[in-house]
């Protein structure tokens, strides 16, 4: 890959990546979810999972396609990255409660453990 083009590879893979991260995702919480109650479905773990990256995907998507300048290090990206990460947990979690039909204390260390090797994969195309 020439050199400067990296931004423009990592926006082309971004959407394949982040399919096989919910599915990973999905799957993790589908297979633990019957052991603790839960009540939701592999689909709707998914469609839930996939909304709640969508808006800060897209923000991040159009920002490498609009700046591909790097802000790595600067006030900005910090900003940037912080309120896409709480965002990201936030709703990552309220997605398993709502779907699983548990209260948080289960939900959230439920979505930790799926959303670790979902992030896991994510991290093996980014340079």
């Amino acid at each position: 890959m020439p050199t400067g083009e990296g931004w423009l590879w990592s926006a082309y893979l971004q959407i394949p990546v982040d399919f096989a991260q919910a599915v990973l995702f999905a799957g993790i919480v589908s297979l633990v979810a019957p052991l603790l109650g839960g009540k939701g479905s592999l689909a709707g773990q998914f469609s839930l999972y996939t909304l709640a990256f969508a808006p800060p995907t897209v923000v991040l998507m159009l920002g490498t396609l609009l700046c591909p300048v790097s802000l790595a290090g600067t006030v900005l990206f910090w900003v940037l990255f912080l309120g896409v990460s709480l965002w990201v947990i936030a709703s990552v979690c309220l997605a398993v409660s709502v779907e699983q039909e548990w209260g948080m204390r289960t939900a959230v260390p439920v979505a930790f453990c799926a959303l670790a090797p979902s992030v896991a994969l994510a991290l093996t195309y980014i340079r």
